[in-house]
């Protein structure tokens, strides 16, 4: 079976971008084939990279066909890939196809696609424009602030044109009098009209974003969470009244101000939880009623934590309910101001494409561009969002069903950020998408560290293990085990020098021993997190 898709699982310094410029410059080595780079297509998500790939990509051929020393390694991974495909290839040949792909792409530099995914989006909406109804001389924006502004103002400005939008807006002002803040709401306003530039709410549906200005729906839910809320402080008062009218004197029990105090607040839901000294507490103290009062206690402990979550997810809830129901109204009127100045925002690309693909397995704008594309790559792979996916999974699909070729690259532990909306899980199990089970995904881990010195890799493959089993260990009932993500942490040295220097920053006074292969780690931390002794021995 054909090996049309591969995915490189890669840690910081493991070789990514060489693993890719090396795929991409074998497809332009094989004879007659220096016109391949027109028919691929290579992502990355930062200009930086982009332009570091580009770079990449000449340099290396340049350095092979001028046979330069810093190219050795290039050629003999190169060598080693056509072996395993069973291609037989000399270096003279080597060097004549690289200054021949060389001189095609410097001759054809606008075919050179190494570009970002934004920037590839950009291309197809200014293809498709006349499709979309969009401006032919189509402008897109980096930044949304402006339309936002826009958008707000125009609805204050206009809102007694539309009574329903009034009132909206008039209720809102009196709930922000009635919680002592400003009745000004045209900053707080601004602020969360930045969600209509989210993807969380950019991939709701239609009838999803109507039932948000729906008034039938708005007050069934502002009901709900009435009731939720009013529920949750209920039953903790019950716990807390129930507790407190068995103890006629707290100061027959061994830190009864902290209980005390624990119980004051949560009555009132005030409180984030018990102390540690609190909920520890035994009432051996208390003679004549320690088993109900302990008996008491512990029920108002075992049901405190769920009720505050509860309490405050409602509240907070009900705190954006005003500013939810206007938020349509404040797209659509970005749109039309977007549609009017001719502009479009960068986070509008991919939600315009996705309304687009929605529903077809091959919609005609991939395939429009697609006609010219038989291999795609991504680079820094985790960092792509779930509607990005959506959106370029189209592509990638359409070329693997036909015979082409796809490349995927990136690192789970390298999106803690959720750069862009980010969903690592896209990475985490690409395995398991449909589409893929009737191709031939090869996995190839690269795991030697050819950037970091001895003692790093060591402690780096010490630490991070341990870490991940113990996190798991605090949420044995989470969907996703960090130990998996972190199963293939493990590198290989590429330098065996005795070199690296470590050091950690922690919140509070603590001790920390890490043994590697090549040293074992005593780290002390003052009460400040600053390390006080940090020694290798």
């Amino acid at each position: 079976m054909n090996q049309s898709l591969s995915i490189y699982r890669a840690s910081a310094g493991s070789g990514k971008t060489f693993a890719l410029a090396i795929e991409y410059i074998k497809a332009l080595l094989k004879p007659g084939a220096e016109q391949e780079f027109k028919h691929t297509l290579a992502v990355t998500f930062t200009n930086k990279a982009t332009a570091e790939m580009k770079s990449r990509i000449l340099e290396t051929l340049y350095g092979l066909k001028m046979g330069l020393k810093g190219s050795r390694k290039y050629m003999n991974a190169l060598k080693k890939r056509f072996a395993q495909a069973g291609i037989s290839i000399t270096e003279e040949q080597v060097r004549e196809q690289a200054g021949k792909a060389l001189t095609a792409i410097l001759h054809d530099y606008s075919h050179f696609r190494v570009e970002t995914i934004d920037s590839f989006f950009q291309s197809i909406l200014r293809n498709m424009a006349r499709e979309l109804g969009l401006a032919a001389n189509l402008q897109v924006e980096l930044s949304h602030d402006d339309v936002i502004d826009n958008a707000v103002d125009s609805l204050i400005e206009t809102m007694d044109e539309q009574p329903e939008v009034e009132r909206w807006v008039l209720d809102y002002v009196r709930e922000q009098l009635d919680n002592g803040d400003r009745w000004d709401i045209t900053t707080p306003l601004k602020a969360f009209a930045g969600n209509i530039f989210k993807e969380d709410y950019q991939r709701k549906s239609e009838a999803e974003l109507k039932r948000i200005s729906d008034p039938e729906a708005i007050k069934a839910f502002k009901s709900k969470m009435f009731a939720i809320k009013n529920r949750a402080e209920e039953e903790v008062k019950k716990a807390v009244d129930e507790v407190m009218s068995l103890i006629d004197d707290f100061s027959q029990i061994t830190y009864g101000k902290n209980i005390r105090s624990f119980l004051t607040k949560a009555r009132t839901m005030e409180s984030e939880g018990p102390t540690k000294t609190a909920e520890a507490i035994k009432f051996k103290t208390y003679y004549a009623k320690e088993a109900e009062v302990q008996n008491a206690y512990s029920r108002l402990l075992a049901l405190y934590p769920e009720c505050l979550k509860e309490y405050h997810s409602a509240t907070l809830a009900l705190r954006h309910l005003g500013l939810l129901r206007l938020l349509e109204n404040i797209d659509q009127r970005a749109r039309e101001i977007e549609g009017d100045a001719g502009r479009f925002t960068l986070s509008s690309t991919p939600a315009l494409l996705s309304k687009m693909v929605e529903g077809s397995d091959s919609p005609f704008i991939f395939e429009k561009i697609g006609t010219y594309i038989d291999r795609v790559m991504i680079d820094e792979f985790q960092d792509t969002s779930r509607m990005q996916w959506e959106n370029f999974k189209k592509l990638l699909f359409e070329k693997l069903a036909s015979g082409g070729q796809g490349m995927l690259v990136g690192d789970i532990k390298q999106s803690i950020y959720r750069w862009r909306n980010g969903d690592w899980k896209i990475l985490y199990g690409i395995e398991n998408e449909p589409k893929l089970q009737s191709y031939h995904i090869h996995q190839e881990p690269l795991n030697v560290n050819y950037r970091s010195h001895q003692i790093i890799v060591d402690f780096n493959n010490t630490f991070f293990p341990l870490a991940a089993t113990i996190l798991d260990g605090i949420a044995p009932d989470a969907p996703i085990k960090l130990s998996h993500i972190y199963s293939d942490v493990k590198q290989q040295k590429d330098k065996e020098d005795g070199l690296g220097h470590v050091k950690i920053r922690l919140r509070k006074t603590t001790k920390i021993t890490c043994r590697t292969p090549s040293a074992t780690w005593l780290l002390r931390f003052d009460s400040y997190g600053q390390a006080a002794s940090t020694s290798a021995r």
